[in-house]
């Protein structure tokens, strides 16, 4: 790991623009790195350390099986994972997957039904993680966008996924940083994206230009 490493997850609501900010982060950033979604794998992989934190949390763990036995308690629990050797396999696999230069990351679309928490895991397995949560303004374009045309509870399912954004970004605001589909385009706000989460590399503005310029605003 280097020492300056530096972690930034791109999480959206669908069809938010996730895909022309993953762009502008590896394309624009050097030493950057950035990949696509992965169908929420990484949430899995999330899930598997929570759940072994709670394994390793249960109050039984901390009996010999003797123990267990003399107090009439079935020894479901015994014997204990080791959690520093879960986490450092966790963080070797998360880091083979992305880490292909300094600054790296990915984007993805798979945050419904309270998902954005497994940020906070996460954040357990690297501190220097930041994330920028993306939604969009529009919400009546971009239910009409792509494969989100065919919902027909699109523009609710949008508004509560707005809702949970803003409400995490709220309660996360040391690491999260909220961006919108629309403020991409708008040089003042981009540009303070990129100094709030990158100060120290800037990004060439030249290739943010080309990128938005070419860019599909559907």
């Amino acid at each position: 790991m280097s020492e300056d490493e530096q972690i930034i997850l791109i999480c959206a609501v669908p069809r938010s623009g996730s895909t022309t900010l993953q762009r502008l982060f590896h394309e624009a950033v050097p030493d950057s790195h950035f990949c696509g979604e992965n169908a929420g794998a990484v949430n899995s992989l999330l899930e598997f350390y929570r759940q072994i934190k709670r394994t390793i949390a249960h109050p039984m763990n901390g009996f010999t099986y003797s123990e267990l036995i003399e107090k009439d308690v079935k020894p479901s629990w015994y014997n204990v994972y080791d959690l520093n050797v879960v986490i450092e396999q966790i963080r070797s696999m998360i880091r083979g997957m992305f880490a292909h230069a300094r600054i790296w990351g990915f984007k993805e679309i798979r945050y419904e039904n309270g998902r954005l928490a497994y940020l906070e895991e996460f954040r357990e397995l690297f501190p220097s993680l930041r994330c920028v949560l993306l939604i969009r303004e529009n919400i009546q374009q971009q239910s009409q966008s792509g494969w989100l045309s065919a919902r027909p509870n699109a523009i609710r399912e949008l508004e509560q996924a707005n809702r949970y954004f803003k409400e995490f970004h709220q309660k996360h605001t040391d690491y999260t940083y909220l961006m919108s589909f629309e403020r991409l385009f708008r040089f003042p706000d981009l540009c303070d994206m990129f100094k709030t989460l990158l100060p120290n590399d800037p990004p060439n503005w030249e290739i943010v230009k080309h990128i938005l310029t070419h860019n599909l605003k559907d």
